[in-house]
């Protein structure tokens, strides 16, 4: 600290020159950093999750839970596998020691579990490792002026969502709300054995219909059994006429009608709506991405005028914008008040520009700092930031109190102001 101080002294030019590249490149680096709620950080723990359409739990339990907990034995540096088994899925959670690489453990999940012989219609098993960095950006809803049926389904999926995937930085899009139509067909048993129809082809002939196809009551008083058709269904009549044999269509043997899927309802502002959650990648600015996504939400409201409403509920660049903000503003309020106090006491000019020159020079310089290291501007830097903001003004105080008070009397000359300095640069160096 002393070195620096005798080199400031002997050399001001380059000193001015320093402070004012300092401001200058500590501004543009701060509009490169990228803003981020929460730094990137895995969780400890990776989830597995599988779904087999059509088996109850003790099927999925003994044919995929087991076998898969039996493969996971084996990985580097798990705790623990928590299983959770109903019908038609299996959730698996596994944690880890805080010193594993979770990365190399996920891939050693993957590399084990294609090795399990899992039955039939059985889906291949997801395995997610969660990272902060995953946080959705942006949820919106898309409102629509009727009733939301095939029709708005397939606009969403062929022209809406290819516009959001689109967007530079875009990791993810995933959406919820407005399910297909599901379409209910009750089996008359004696009417197909009549037909000499098994009902086992009957299911076999709807699962080549391009559509998802579940039992629901397989028998009732051995006289019917329930199936539930979903998909994205152009025409029930197709259906209905689906032809099973010579002389005898679906309808002959089965009522089959159109059902609303009634397992979820979302509402937005009193209408049905399909929600839309925007990930972002983990190279990408949340923010940047934020206002990416909200420009397209009005370009898609201007261009869909009369079909559908774009909007967005929750953004998590005003958030973290939001926090940005918040935080500038407390640092210029509390070195205004400190500037004011120092004037006030000391009442020269000189001593306080030396607190107002110190404070943006110390937040542009951290800027710098935070973009060549790659630290994206967060919370937790954020906070950090604001406590080195009331060092420094301690500091800075202290510098300059103890410089006043032994001048009285005394010519300022280097190394009186050197002395100066040197008398409380270890005290305040060891409190910082």
């Amino acid at each position: 600290m002393i070195w620096f101080t005798k080199w400031a002294l002997r050399n001001r030019p380059a000193l001015v020159f320093s402070v004012i590249a300092s401001i200058i490149f500590g501004i543009f680096s701060y509009t490169r950093i990228p803003m981020e709620l929460m730094p990137s950080a895995d969780q400890p723990f990776i989830t597995i999750s599988v779904v087999g359409n059509g088996m109850d739990a003790v099927s999925m339990d003994e044919q995929v839970t087991q076998p898969i907990e039996k493969v996971l034995t084996g990985i580097k540096g798990k705790r623990n596998v928590v299983a959770e088994t109903g019908n038609n899925f299996s959730q698996m959670t596994v944690t880890f020691e805080s010193d594993t690489n979770l990365k190399e453990a996920r891939q050693q999940i993957q590399d084990n579990i294609s090795m399990v012989n899992l039955p039939n219609g059985v889906m291949k098993p997801y395995v997610v490792l969660l990272n902060t960095s995953q946080i959705p950006v942006v949820y919106l809803g898309l409102t629509f002026d009727k009733e939301i049926g095939n029709n708005e389904l397939n606009l969403v999926d062929n022209e809406i969502l290819p516009l959001f995937k689109d967007v530079k930085g875009v990791g993810n899009v995933i959406t919820y709300g407005g399910k297909n139509q599901q379409v209910s067909i009750k089996v008359d048993a004696a009417k197909l054995a009549a037909a000499k129809y098994p009902l086992e082809k009957l299911y076999t002939v709807l699962k080549g219909k391009n559509v998802s196809v579940a039992v629901g009551e397989q028998t009732l008083n051995n006289q019917e059994t329930s199936i539930i058709v979903t998909g994205k269904l152009e025409s029930l009549e197709d259906i209905q006429n689906l032809q099973l044999n010579k002389g005898t269509k679906l309808k002959d043997v089965a009522d089959v009608t159109l059902e609303k899927d009634t397992t979820s309802i979302t509402h937005m502002n009193g209408k049905s709506f399909i929600e839309i959650v925007v990930q972002k990648d983990s190279t990408s600015n949340a923010v940047t991405l934020g206002k990416e996504v909200a420009k397209l939400a009005k370009d898609i409201n201007h261009d869909y005028k009369g079909t559908l409403t774009a909007t967005v509920f929750i953004n998590l660049a005003d958030t973290v914008l939001n926090s940005i903000n918040s935080m500038t503003r407390e640092v210029l309020t509390g070195a205004l008040f400190a500037t004011l106090i120092i004037w006030l006491f000391l009442k020269s000019f000189r001593m306080t520009l030396i607190t107002i020159i110190s404070i943006p020079l110390s937040l542009c310089i951290t800027m710098i700092l935070l973009s060549f290291f790659g630290v994206t501007l967060n919370i937790l830097t954020l906070g950090g930031i604001a406590v080195s903001v009331g060092r420094l003004v301690d500091d800075s105080i202290v510098v300059v109190e103890n410089i006043f008070r032994r001048k009285q009397g005394n010519q300022l000359t280097p190394s009186f102001i050197i002395d100066a300095v040197k008398e409380v640069a270890a005290a305040i160096t060891s409190s910082t």
